[in-house]
């Protein structure tokens, strides 16, 4: 509202995220948003709205404190949730938040893959099958979230473990995984290097923010 730019809002599938300058006014975005639903016949479930405080420790616990942006404004309706100090909130497959832990947001992935790893376990596979399952969990399961998210070193170990434990049953390495992860012409087994995978995921992010296009963030 009030600028000449266009709105800074990202829409992806059902869900958007809006970006509220100094002087917008939630209540204007509110009205646009009721707006556009009468004209396209659509609903906006206003009631799952989230708001993360972005700024200052000050400000931020002053939005919380107040429900509102700034004291001179509207108070936000209390149906809206307002993500407090080191509460994450989800957008978009990634979890944002002020001072969150990210032990506790890659938690649930680690166990995820502790389990499928496991119920494969009991049909006993051939290392060559162990490697292909390591391909289709662990890296289907970390890989969108590495990417929007970032994974954590101590995370990283942590899945290297795991992966560890299922390649070689619960017993100790027979082969080092420097090895296993070779090509097989060069006598390894292709085994997913989760180091490597996500240094090659930050280049790509690299890759992005320097492509100077016309959608180049400004």
């Amino acid at each position: 509202p009030r600028t000449n730019y266009e709105a800074n809002h990202k829409p992806v599938a059902d869900n958007t995220s809006v970006f509220l300058a100094r002087n917008d006014d939630h209540n204007a975005l509110f009205q646009i948003l009721e707006n556009w639903c009468k004209a396209s016949g659509a609903k906006f479930n206003v009631e799952k709205t989230e708001i993360l405080p972005i700024g200052t420790e000050e400000y931020q616990n002053l939005v919380i404190a107040q429900c509102k942006q700034f004291p001179n404004q509207t108070e936000i309706p209390r149906s809206i949730k307002i993500a407090r100090d080191s509460e994450p909130i989800c957008a978009l497959g990634a979890f944002v938040g002020n001072h969150i832990n990210e032990m506790n947001i890659w938690t649930p992935t680690l166990k995820k893959c502790e389990q499928l790893f496991s119920k494969w376990a009991r049909l006993r596979p051939t290392i060559e099958g162990r490697c292909a399952l390591v391909q289709l969990i662990a890296g289907g399961e970390t890989q969108y979230k590495t990417r929007v998210q970032g994974m954590p070193p101590d995370i990283e170990k942590h899945l290297t473990k795991i992966i560890s434990k299922f390649i070689w049953d619960g017993g100790l390495p027979l082969i080092s995984r420097q090895i296993m992860c070779e090509p097989h012409e060069q006598g390894g087994k292709k085994l997913l290097d989760i180091e490597i995978r996500n240094e090659a995921i930050e280049l790509m992010k690299l890759q992005c923010y320097l492509h100077f296009g016309p959608e180049w963030p400004k």
